[in-house]
């Protein structure tokens, strides 16, 4: 007896994404990244390979990220609001090697 696992291909998500205004700089960034989202959102950043890197809430319509305890590399930010996701990819330069 010889058991498979097929797990599940996705290849469409249905949501709602880029209903809202975000602006990401500087991109790349090295040291700070500068976030302008809605009031209220849910930002959650995962590394190149899709693991969660860290998760926050802003109250604000601006979010600061220090960037310096992450390695350099390419990242994406995930934004909720409301139902509503944005995603964006920014890439995080501090000069160590």
């Amino acid at each position: 007896f010889v058991a498979a696992y097929n797990p599940p291909v996705v290849n469409s998500i249905a949501e709602n994404v880029n209903s809202f205004q975000v602006s990401v700089y500087p991109n790349p960034c090295n040291s700070y990244l500068q976030v302008s989202l809605p009031a209220g959102s849910t930002l959650r950043i995962f590394d190149a390979m899709g693991r969660e890197m860290n998760s926050f809430f802003s109250s604000y319509n601006y979010f600061s990220l220090n960037t310096s305890a992450f390695a350099d590399g390419i990242y994406l930010l995930s934004i909720e609001n409301k139902g509503s996701k944005a995603l964006r990819k920014f890439v995080i330069n501090n000069g160590t090697d």
